[in-house]
């Protein structure tokens, strides 16, 4: 299933979604897709947008199938639709960058909104020479979930100006960043063995070989639930954010986490030096690395940039009982305007 743009058009930005399961938000998500990309196309702005369907049911067959249809009253706009079976997230995320037609690059969780003028501000930054570009973002939790349609005050974590030591040690380019095609030349895609923790592994390579840069805009808006990959508290997060800190991290403060889970990513000699690391750890001896960039300070120091997001700035509650999602975004930038 495809809609089509202009003949032989390039897309100036591509957004790459992954659905599985996805029937709750499928609709909505078809919805806010046209709305996205009708605005970008108002400002002469050619969009794509891959989905990436693992094993999708019948509902969300329908869904993207109207979705193909609209998509074709859009301005410059091409939808590509791929069909897979179940997969990761990182294989499709990859599936997709290959699929990619757009110079600008980014993802989009279907429960997610995003917003248009980011999009607009990512594609002047690249287009100045910036090769990834994050933003500020709102994030909300709905109420009485799984049922519950309304969500509580919006929080808005603490989003730092870009500096290496934290951004190799931490993930904090937030859910909706932008990049250069260029740079998944360089860097590379991401690790398809990850489930949850893929992007903050390829962020980290990322962040090694350029210099981000903090956008102005509000990104979108993050549902945060607990059926969200890194909201759900799985064993599986820990594991493999053990396994990160071991290969780019050089150690650091390792959770608590299943052998056999993080022996899935790992080689016998990988894994050996993990259990050492994790003994000295508890014994209170130093790593033995002697990487200054990646040394037991700067690991704190990164530790105090994820405090800092759990301690995000909440706004007095501006929502009661049963008030949409969309109301309490519009409440959220509303406050955000008037702060600026």
């Amino acid at each position: 299933m495809t809609g089509q743009a202009s003949p032989g058009a390039q897309a100036d930005v591509t957004l790459i979604t992954s659905t599985y399961a996805s029937s709750r938000h499928v609709d909505k998500f078809c919805e806010r897709a046209v709305s996205l990309f009708t605005s970008l196309a108002a400002e002469g702005v050619r969009g794509q947008l891959i989905v990436v369907a693992n094993a999708p049911t019948p509902v969300e067959r329908r869904a993207l199938s109207r979705l193909a249809q609209a998509a074709d009253f859009i301005s410059g706009f091409s939808l590509r639709i791929l069909i897979v079976p179940r997969e990761t997230l990182y294989a499709s995320w990859n599936r997709g960058l290959a699929a990619a037609d757009g110079q600008v690059l980014g993802f989009w969780n279907v429960d997610d909104w995003r917003n248009a003028a980011a999009i607009m501000e990512g594609l002047d930054l690249v287009n100045r020479g910036h090769r990834l570009i994050y933003f500020p973002w709102v994030e909300v939790e709905p109420s009485g979930w799984p049922l519950g349609a309304s969500v509580g005050s919006p929080r808005f974590p603490i989003v730092p100006e870009f500096d290496r030591e934290a951004f190799v040690t931490a993930m904090n380019i937030g859910p909706f960043f932008l990049l250069d095609r260029g740079l998944v030349d360089l860097v590379g895609c991401f690790d398809s063995r990850f489930r949850i923790a893929g992007d903050f592994e390829w962020a980290i390579r990322a962040a090694r070989a350029t210099d981000f840069v903090r956008g102005r805009s509000i990104g979108g808006v993050f549902l945060s639930t607990p059926a969200g990959l890194s909201g759900s508290g799985h064993p599986r997060h820990a594991a493999e954010r053990n396994v990160i800190r071991l290969r780019h991290c050089s150690g650091g403060d390792f959770e608590a986490a299943s052998d056999a889970l993080m022996a899935e990513y790992l080689g016998p000699t990988e894994f050996e030096e993990l259990q050492a690391q994790r003994r000295r750890q508890r014994s209170g001896m130093p790593s033995g690395h002697g990487d200054a960039r990646f040394s037991d300070e700067s690991w704190r120091r990164s530790q105090m940039w994820i405090r800092a997001r759990r301690r995000a700035l909440w706004l007095p509650r501006c929502v009661a009982g049963a008030v949409g999602l969309s109301s309490s975004f519009e409440r959220a930038l509303s406050h955000l305007r008037r702060r600026r």
